[in-house]
């Protein structure tokens, strides 16, 4: 419950996509309270980051939230200094509320394959795939689907309103073969294979030609991802420069480097400097 943990007094959400497994349930039973809230639905789970879809959803959040988030069970928010420390959220966001900050585009940090610790930070491509914490005001149907920081800035022209210091580490390849069983199932559920037998075929030829790119990519994952669960980690897949480490016990996340020293400053202090990193509208 890293999130209830950070925002003791914030309302939590789950949105669960109709599971079965009776050990996540009897979670879900232990965890529920007054400020937390399991919602099964079914269909696309994208579809939930499209506010004229869920017209009533973000109307409620609209009515009953200063800022609201929306991140995947691997993801895990911090909010830091430009030293590094990790602060208070719930302060952060008040002194955002008092600015008048409409959006907290976090920075995604990707996990090194099986570590808890080391992240790769240094990347347009990271920002770009953040989360945005976004203030109630701008919970409107008139927005397209609002998953990453790139479609919210694909779409609004609000960069000098917005403020860095979130941090969202993005566990993906902790676990190789619970990631390769995800990916799996996404490939399953779209329609674009019609069994697992389809994945070993697809990945026998040549990826370059997959459409659409998205299916492209979790294939490429999935192959790589296999290799990592076979053969362990090759010295080349470590991230070396640019990387974040996550120190829990002391409460810091540690650049590797100056480069990443750099960056995180940046991020911190002068997120509009990072504009760059986003195409034009």
């Amino acid at each position: 419950m890293h999130h209830q943990n950070l925002l003791p007094g914030c309302r939590l959400i789950i949105f669960d996509n109709e599971s079965t497994d009776a050990t996540l349930i009897k979670a879900y039973e232990d965890i529920s309270s007054d400020n937390v809230f399991v919602f099964s639905f079914s269909g696309n789970p994208d579809h939930i980051h499209c506010p004229s879809n869920w017209g009533q959803l973000y109307e409620a959040l609209r009515r009953s939230s200063d800022y609201y988030a929306f991140f995947d069970v691997d993801e895990f928010l911090y909010c830091v200094s430009a030293e590094g420390n990790i602060i208070s959220l719930e302060q952060y966001l008040l002194d955002c509320k008092s600015q008048r900050i409409l959006c907290c585009p976090s920075h995604w940090a990707l996990s090194e394959p099986l570590s808890e610790k080391i992240y790769h930070f240094c990347s347009d491509e990271l920002l770009r795939g953040g989360k945005p914490v976004m203030s109630s005001e701008m919970c409107t149907s008139n927005l397209d689907i609002i998953n990453h920081n790139v479609q919210l800035f694909g779409q609004l022209d609000i960069i000098h309103r917005c403020r860095g210091g979130l941090v969202l580490f993005h566990q993906r390849d902790l676990n190789p073969t619970q990631r390769i069983k995800v990916n799996t199932l996404k490939c399953l559920t779209y329609n674009f294979i019609e069994s697992e037998a389809d994945i070993h075929s697809l990945l026998a030829g040549s990826l370059d030609d997959i459409d659409p790119a998205t299916f492209r990519n979790y294939l490429v994952e999935i192959s790589r991802l296999r290799d990592i669960a076979e053969h362990g980690l090759s010295d080349s897949l470590r991230f070396k420069h640019g990387a974040i480490t996550l120190n829990k016990e002391y409460n810091q996340i540690v650049p590797t480097d100056l480069k990443a020293a750099d960056r995180l400053g940046v991020f911190v202090n002068n997120f509009p400097d990072l504009k760059a990193a986003f195409p034009p509208r």
